[in-house]
């Protein structure tokens, strides 16, 4: 799998990849909604726990060792 691919986990097993490219633009991130045209749309309905962001891709087994921990 190349550098392109995405891995997505929950709970610290792997979810799923995808090569597609991640949409961006100069709009700033929003955790939980997303941001058309200076409007807040598609808003997440749920909760998010134990959220982190990361400056780098972390390897598989960084996840599996984040996962671990209580």
């Amino acid at each position: 799998m190349g550098r392109d691919a995405k891995r997505i986990y929950l709970d610290g097993a792997l979810a799923g990849i995808t090569t597609t490219a991640i949409a961006t633009s100069s709009w700033p991130m929003i955790i939980g909604a997303d941001v058309d045209n200076g409007v807040m749309t598609h808003y997440y309905v749920g909760t998010l726990d134990d959220l982190r962001l990361y400056a780098r891709a972390l390897r598989d087994d960084e996840v599996a060792v984040l996962a671990r921990r209580p």
